[in-house]
């Protein structure tokens, strides 16, 4: 009997081990039941959320396709619903690639895509930001270049086009009409305008390169920094300086609109006068002569003077003349303080700081010549000089070529043929004269007449017509060519407006570019002939009204973009529609996460 009690209490032992055993079985099943359903859950929230930012790409790649390409058409302003999911879709452009991010959320759930699309460049013949109300009843804006096989749209704008001539394809092109791939594409969202022409992402980022470039094929010279003058390190001097708006880096272009800053205007930042040796350092009143092959001074009635030792001096003839010629070995500095006037004559090699307001006459330079001055400059007949003055500078004999000229005030013509090649310019306004024949061929202009004014039509309009604050004034021209389609130029009109009256024919060949209100004006001209691009980022807290009519041709050359291209790397180099816009997008998923 006892030995089956001691069995009886080992049965016990063992229902209990056992009883635990698949209690604790049971309990693991039902932890791997739950994990097995919340995991079913989290994979049925991703799968949703990943669909939904699926349809977001697809939505918005078919938006972009039936609007023949353009990037921006992809945008969704408002968050859509897929299935009680939320879905924010945004685009962005690169050159022929249309970036699109499409990001659903769920709760705590969220999915990104981010797909590749192939658009167009998102640049028309004429395109325009701002309150645009625009009406086309003559005249011909085409977007066709069947010598190149390449088209772009005709018309482009952020407002409302109404076209009462004739439009079509570059199949149906005429004299007359607007034509295009497509011909206009009204009430674009347009944000900024100047990604879409320059390499760079705002206004603030081009003004920073046009006040650093030095050197590069269509400036020998420099733009906004003299390649010429260089210090220890290697790093060419800064001659201008641009009001960016209070800005340090591009701002948000949905939250804050350039074209309507007060920015764009220049400054000169003048050399100051070191302290120099006493042995290169000549004062005299009377008419000195500095010869850069002798590096000496003649002084009438003393020995001459030898500065060959010196790379930078100080000259001043007090109440007479200097006079600067001949070809230095090296880069040499002159300085001046006191003077009458100067005079350089086939001068070479030399850097001039005029710290006085008398007047500088070049003549006949033919090399490499820096002149920085208080005072005007004259110019007779001159190629490959720098020009930074704080005053007008004066064009009296018609010829300059592979030259920068700076200045605070006007370039005024004063000859009956004004012939620039390849010359850069920064100034307020460019004075044509009258009864004179204009030819530009290549080089920048950039005019900034009323930058530092409010972004407003009444300001620039009025002070053009009424106070001559215009870009560029010209009246009974013989002829007027501004730019050649070999030779096109780059032109920035900065919260300006250009004024020509009583001239047959005006011929633009160019990438013109205009920042803030800026206008094109005319009285009395018959013909007006643009080839090349117009883009105008106006701001959007004004209207504008364009009226485009009969005597008006502007005409989309590819040519002419990217020899600007060659010239000027920032100018963005154009991709032609060839084909239609593919729907084939990449598509990769950035981030997922899944609660």
């Amino acid at each position: 009997m006892k030995k089956i009690k001691k069995d009886k209490g080992y049965i016990l032992l063992i229902v209990i081990i056992i009883s635990a055993v698949i209690a604790l079985v049971g309990a693991g099943l039902a932890v791997m039941n739950k994990l097995s359903f919340l995991s079913t859950r989290a994979n049925v929230t991703f799968n949703k959320v990943q669909k939904a930012a699926h349809y977001g790409i697809m939505e918005a790649t078919r938006r972009i396709v039936e609007n023949g390409g353009l990037c921006e058409e992809g945008i969704v302003e408002n968050t859509i619903n897929v299935d009680g999911i939320d879905v924010n879709i945004t685009t962005s452009r690169r050159g022929l690639v249309c970036s699109i991010r499409s990001e659903a959320t769920s709760g705590n759930a969220k999915a990104v895509l981010v797909a590749t699309i192939q658009g167009f460049y998102g640049i028309g013949t004429y395109t325009v930001k701002g309150q645009v109300n625009a009406n086309i009843y003559g005249g011909l804006v085409s977007g066709c270049d069947s010598d190149n096989n390449c088209s772009i749209p005709g018309f482009i704008a952020s407002g409302s086009i109404n076209v009462t001539t004739q439009t079509g394809s570059c199949e149906e092109v005429d004299d007359s009409g607007v034509f295009g791939s497509p011909p206009t594409k009204p009430n674009v969202n347009f944000y900024d305008l100047v990604p879409l022409a320059f390499n760079a992402n705002c206004f603030y980022e081009l003004l920073t390169i046009l006040e650093t470039e030095d050197s590069w094929e269509g400036y020998p010279m420099g733009l906004g920094s003299n390649p010429l003058w260089k210090d220890e390190n290697g790093t060419s001097r800064q001659d201008i300086v641009f009001d960016k708006g209070n800005l340090t880096s591009c701002p948000n272009p949905g939250e804050v609109d350039e074209a309507g800053l007060i920015m764009g205007d220049m400054s000169v930042d003048f050399p100051q006068v070191p302290s120099i040796s006493p042995s290169c350092r000549v004062d005299r009143d009377k008419d000195l002569t500095l010869n850069l092959t002798t590096m000496s001074v003649s002084v009438p009635g003393e020995p001459s003077i030898d500065l060959s030792n010196c790379t930078e001096l100080l000259i001043n003839s007090g109440t007479k003349t200097l006079q600067i010629n001949g070809k230095a070995s090296q880069i040499k500095y002159i300085y001046t303080t006191n003077n009458s006037g100067i005079n350089i004559s086939g001068a070479e090699n030399g850097t001039l700081i005029n710290n006085a307001t008398s007047e500088v006459e070049i003549n006949s330079s033919f090399d490499p010549f820096v002149v920085y001055s208080r005072g005007e400059v004259t110019l007779n007949n001159v190629s490959f000089i720098r020009v930074v003055s704080l005053n007008n500078i004066n064009i009296i004999y018609p010829n300059v070529s592979n030259s920068t000229l700076i200045t605070e005030e006007d370039i005024v013509n004063n000859s009956n043929n004004l012939n620039l090649v390849d010359v850069n310019i920064f100034a307020q306004r460019l004075l044509f004269g009258s009864n004179t024949a204009i030819n530009i061929r290549g080089g920048m202009l950039y005019l900034y007449t009323l930058a530092d004014s409010n972004r407003r039509n009444n300001t620039v309009l009025n002070g053009c017509w009424y106070n001559n604050n215009c870009a560029w004034i010209g009246r009974d021209l013989r002829s007027a060519n501004i730019g050649t389609a070999d030779n096109p130029i780059l032109l920035f009109l900065v919260n300006s407006a250009t004024y020509i009256r009583n001239t047959d024919t005006v011929n633009i060949n160019a990438v013109l570019f205009g920042q803030g209100v800026t206008y094109l004006t005319w009285s009395n001209v018959d013909t007006q002939n643009y080839r090349g691009i117009l883009v105008r980022n106006f701001p959007y807290s004004e209207s504008l009204d364009i009226n485009f009519g009969s005597g008006v041709s502007l005409q989309f050359d590819y040519g002419i973009i990217n020899t600007l291209n060659q010239n000027y790397w920032f100018v963005r180099k154009f991709e032609c529609i060839k084909d239609d816009p593919l729907p084939y997008a990449q598509t990769i998923q950035t981030l997922h996460s899944s609660y």
